[in-house]
This record gives structure tokens, sequence and C-alpha cells, in this order.
């Protein structure tokens, strides 16, 4: 797909490890939903940042040491695994009948209403990955894999905020659904509308100041070459400001 394809060694069992990376995430992680249901997700939260910053440190030792890129990646896919282990144990731990009702089964129509429920979340994910994890190869095929990198300095900073606003929405999740369990749709229609301010009020206020900073910024970090025109940084932000409105709305749903 890619237009100028790089010489790099390997670059197949690279691309097979950044999968693994991925994949293995899925591992010991049904558990994790337990805890965030029950309004503990700072447990999650814990665990997931003590086991980041051993990888790190690892990560930087491996590359200083070895400065073999293989390895910085078997590094990345253990602690990936080690995370989510050490998770599933405290859930264990918290939750002992987990352990207990091993053999359990669930009614017909319990079942039909979870896969109902899942199928269309299934879909809604499959959407987003689509809309949102596709522009790197987009403009591999089009442009070249030059303009990625230029592209992935906006993509940083942009990934930066949402991994804030992200801690935001994942703290207060497991209240709505709380909510929506407990509550009547006017009450909750009244949540989500003062939810829903909250978050014009942040994501308008992020778009204005990216607009203005963006490239002032980018030129102060990594140079003038790796700026974009202004057309190209507006709609950047303009997706940046669509997708983050939408993220109360999906929360809810």
């Amino acid at each position: 797909i890619i237009k100028d394809m790089p010489d790099i060694p390997n670059i197949r069992f690279i691309y097979i490890l950044y999968l693994m990376s991925t994949v293995v995430t899925y591992f010991f992680a049904y558990k994790r939903s337990i805890i965030i249901a029950h309004q503990k997700n700072y447990i999650c939260t814990l665990y997931t940042n003590i086991f980041l910053m051993l990888q790190h440190i690892t990560m930087i030792v491996v590359l200083v040491i070895t400065k073999n890129y293989i390895l910085y990646l078997c590094v990345l896919i253990i602690f990936n695994i080690l995370t989510n282990y050490a998770i599933s144990r405290k859930a264990d731990k918290l939750y002992p009948y987990l352990r207990t009702y091993k053999n359990e089964k669930l009614e017909k129509n319990e079942k039909k209403s979870i896969y109902k429920n899942i199928g269309a979340l299934f879909m809604h994910k499959i959407g987003a990955t689509v809309t949102n994890g596709t522009d790197n190869i987009v403009i591999s095929s089009f442009i070249g894999i030059v303009t990625v990198g230029i592209y992935s300095n906006y993509k940083l900073i942009i990934a930066l905020i949402n991994k804030f606003s992200l801690l935001i929405f994942n703290s207060i999740m497991a209240s709505v659904g709380n909510l929506g369990a407990k509550s009547n749709k006017d009450r909750l229609f009244k949540v989500f509308k003062s939810l829903n301010f909250a978050s014009a009020m942040m994501y308008s206020i992020c778009s204005v100041c990216l607009i203005v900073m963006f490239n002032p910024f980018i030129k102060l970090w990594a140079g003038k070459n790796f700026v974009f025109e202004f057309d190209v940084v507006f709609l950047i932000v303009l997706n940046f400001y669509i997708v983050g409105m939408r993220k109360c709305t999906l929360m809810f749903r």
C-alpha cells in the first residue's frame, strides 16, 4: 500500500510484533470490566501507570544497551500481558465469587440481549477504527511516508490531549452506567445535557488553542520544514473537534 516503501530490515516481523502488542492487550482483560463497573477504575489506573513506568524504564535500558528495536517491541508485548494479568489477579481478590462460579450458564434470553448489544457495539467500534485508524495508510498510499512523519507530529499532540480527556470520560463512565440503571430518563437526559455542555466547552477551548498555537509550536519543536499549511491544520483541528464532540453521546450509548 505504501507509496515509497522504506528499506528496513525485518519490516514484516516488526509489523507482526506491533500487531501482537495490540492483540495481547485482550489477554486477561475481561476482569478489568468488573472493577470499572464497580466504580473503582482508580485501581486499574494505578496498576497501569506502575507497569507503564517500569515498561518505559526497561525500554530505555534495552535501547541504550542493545540498540535493538525488535527487543524493544518484545518488552512492550511482555508488559502489556503483565499489566492485564496483575489487574486480573486483583479482580480475583476483590471479588472471590469470580472463582466460585466458573461453570454457570446464562439464560437464553440473557444471552440474546448481550449478543444484541455487543453486536451493535462491535459494529460501532469497527466504524470508529476505519474512520480514525486509517489516516496513515491513506496518506502513505496517495502522498508518501514523509508526509506521514510530519502528520505524526500533529497527531502526537492531539493524542496527548485525547488521553487527558479520556481520563475524564473513563472516570465518569461507570457512574453514567449506574445512573442509567437506577434513574428515570428525565434525570438521565438532564445529566447528559450538563456533561455534553462541559464537553463542548472543553473541546471548543482546546480547538481554538490548537488553531492559534499548533504551527508556532511545531516550528519551535521540530523546525519549519515539519509544518503544514493552515488549511491542513484547520482540517486536523476540525476533525479533533468533531470526534471530541461525539464522546459524550457515545459514552451514554
